[in-house]
């Protein structure tokens, strides 16, 4: 279900990630404790991300990754699929084929 997120805040997004990986931490029975030593960031930066989502991207991707959300989190930000489409749809009008 898309979400108009472009009405919300940057704040209320970034607290919305940081309570969904927080919620996804819990569910897979994972302490902060734990988060912080497998991915080498300190307990701080980790509750820094649950409650307010302002960290840095590379934080980011490590505790996504860890959290097994990595291909998730990538793919809604990069869609593979449509720099290819859009060579193809440019071949089509002019004519080239590839």
């Amino acid at each position: 279900m898309s979400k108009a997120y472009k009405l919300y805040s940057n704040t209320e997004i970034l607290q919305r990630i940081g309570k969904a990986l927080k919620d996804r931490r819990k569910f897979k029975g994972i302490t902060q404790e734990e988060l912080s030593f497998q991915t080498g960031y300190d307990r701080g930066t980790i509750v820094r991300l649950e409650s307010t989502g302002k960290v840095s991207l590379v934080v980011l991707i490590e505790v996504s990754r860890y959290l097994d959300i990595l291909d998730g989190v990538v793919d809604a930000i990069i869609d593979e699929e449509l720099p290819l489409e859009g060579i193809k749809e440019m071949n089509k009008l002019f004519g080239k084929k590839k």
